[in-house]
């Protein structure tokens, strides 16, 4: 056992009468008794080793609570209390092991269960954009082929836009930024909902790489409601002069403040 329940009022209560020194031995030989989770065997020689009792006092303390508190039996010295803490920790302990084991089952399944999910998901990604990978087609053509995206996959739109948000920019405005997005994605027009995601990524990363003023700021929802990634990408010259050497470039204040000032609002 790593640990014992210890009762102080139990435990002072029945060694009040002993000796400083007693109790002490009586303290090491219960923690021995639970460590092992066994019986304290009879070579009393071997047990004071243990319980590194060395002086006469210690030894005359051990035989004193061997005699007091421990039944001596087939097994060894027996300690009744430690006995029902021993079980009630091995039934806890196989308890815990089992709802282990269904646990463990559990997680396996859930696993499978996404992995399969996103299976489906990589293959909606991979058909639409073998669509939008075909040979070039007329303005007719794209026409009579264009997706009805009234209604759109959850799965899939999760999953893009789960890419959208983990792209770089401030984490903030999760629930208003997403119906932006949906909405945007079903009004995509000549474009793969994958693609599109695809570009607005690479923008992101793109400015961030840049050190664009403003833009590590920038709420999701704001880059989506103002389409963003229309926007010019104005590299600083400070950012310039440090690509190459390793070391973090100083904003210059006057570099594309109108473009940051409105990201900041």
């Amino acid at each position: 056992m790593n640990f014992y329940p210890h009762h102080i009022s139990d435990f002072n209560n029945a060694t009040r009468h002993l000796t400083r020194v007693e109790r002490s031995v009586y303290r090491d030989a219960i923690e021995l008794y639970y460590d092992t989770e066994s019986a304290l065997i009879f070579d009393v020689g071997r047990l004071e080793r243990r319980l590194i009792c060395t002086d006469e006092t210690e030894k005359e303390a051990l035989k004193s609570i061997l005699s007091e508190f421990f039944i001596k039996t087939d097994e060894g010295f027996i300690h009744e209390r430690c006995e029902i803490e021993i079980a009630k920790y091995r039934a806890n302990t196989s308890a815990k092991a089992k709802a282990g084991i269904a646990s463990a089952e559990a997680r396996r399944k859930k696993k499978a269960e996404r992995e399969q999910k996103s299976t489906g998901v990589e293959h909606a990604l991979n058909s639409v954009e073998q669509t939008i990978n075909q040979e070039p087609i007329t303005n007719n053509q794209l026409k009579d082929k264009r997706i009805d995206r009234s209604t759109l996959d959850p799965e899939l739109v999760d999953h893009l836009f789960e890419k959208f948000w983990n792209a770089g920019m401030v984490k903030t405005g999760k629930k208003k930024a997403k119906p932006i997005y949906v909405k945007i994605l079903k009004n995509l027009k000549g474009e793969s909902l994958a693609d599109f995601t695809l570009r607005i990524v690479g923008d992101i990363n793109d400015r961030i790489n840049s050190n664009q003023l403003g833009f590590d700021s920038m709420h999701p929802s704001t880059y989506l409601n103002g389409e963003r990634w229309n926007d010019q990408i104005v590299i600083s010259k400070a950012h310039i002069a440090h690509i190459g050497t390793g070391k973090d470039p100083i904003f210059e204040r006057h570099t594309n403040q109108a473009w940051a000032a409105e990201a900041l609002k």
